[in-house]
């Protein structure tokens, strides 16, 4: 009996303590949660809150010296105000697409592409901003037939994501290397620069809802943490995975396989990467010039 006593209450204390801890895990996740939803109306605060302020103010303009502008000036300042209202537009399509995974309501519809086609139309609509800065965006693409089941709006979603990073993340002139390679049994697409680059805990974070990291430059960037999440959700709908290689002061380089054969949704299936958890088109980061 007293055996049969102590086993009770040390049963007893170990229900206690489980479920002690379990109400503390509940409450830090739970806290988490809040400061996310926190920091995600402040920056969806912050990303409306300034081009709605620049449209303001052109308006402003517009209504009080109208008649005392050139033509080339009445230009220049319509030209800020749909600047900035594709800017709104741009923001909250990303909200709205999350939205639609949350309700499961974000489907793929495969139709037959080309992914060559799908990245350089990507590139071709940051040609001009990253000429703007005195940059660069170099595509190599190999010999091959890149002839893809897929759906060609949101892939080149994902790439255009991929590629507004590197443009943002770059301290000066934007410096971004594309390739796109066709091999046995996938296809592998990589989008590198030569940006503020990113440290290892921050990796392991990028591609969750929200996440932002918050040291060195990056804080500077601002946005709502949805980007690559939307990448990674369209990349695995398509049977895929995507993979990141940072290092602080040389670069970011994301790498996005796409399996050949159908593959459902979601379904895990390890793609084979030459190297560490990344794909060869370059030398490694710690040599990069």
């Amino acid at each position: 009996l007293v055996y049969l006593g102590l086993f009770a209450a040390l049963l007893f204390s170990a229900v206690i303590l489980s479920a002690f801890f379990g109400v503390q895990r509940e409450r830090n996740r739970q806290k988490r949660l809040a400061e996310v939803k926190s920091d995600f109306i402040n920056n969806m605060s912050h990303e409306f809150k300034t081009p709605l302020a620049t449209i303001n103010l052109a308006v402003d303009a517009l209504l009080n010296n109208h008649d005392k502008m050139t033509p080339e000036r009445l230009r220049d300042y319509l030209s800020i105000i749909k600047s900035e209202n594709k800017r709104m537009n741009a923001q909250m399509e990303s909200v709205l697409q999350m939205s639609m995974l949350d309700k499961e309501e974000f489907t793929i519809n495969r139709v037959a592409v080309d992914l060559s086609e799908l990245l350089q139309q990507a590139i071709d609509h940051f040609k001009l901003s990253v000429e703007e800065r005195h940059g660069w965006i170099d595509f190599s693409l190999e010999q091959g037939n890149y002839a893809y089941q897929g759906d060609p709006t949101h892939l080149k979603s994902a790439f255009t994501n991929l590629l507004d990073n590197a443009i943002k993340y770059s301290d000066e002139a934007p410096e971004i290397s594309v390739a796109l390679r066709n091999e046995a049994s996938q296809f592998v697409a990589v989008v590198r620069d030569r940006g503020i680059g990113m440290e290892e805990s921050v990796q392991h974070q990028v591609f969750d809802r929200f996440f932002r990291a918050t040291k060195g430059n990056i804080h500077d960037v601002k946005g709502h943490g949805l980007g690559l999440s939307f990448v990674k959700e369209i990349v695995e709908k398509h049977g895929g995975q995507i993979v990141v290689n940072s290092s602080p002061g040389k670069g970011s380089e994301f790498t996005i396989i796409l399996p050949k054969e159908k593959i459902r949704p979601y379904e895990r299936k390890t793609a084979h990467i030459i190297g560490r958890g990344r794909c060869e088109f370059w030398p490694p980061l710690a040599r990069y010039p």
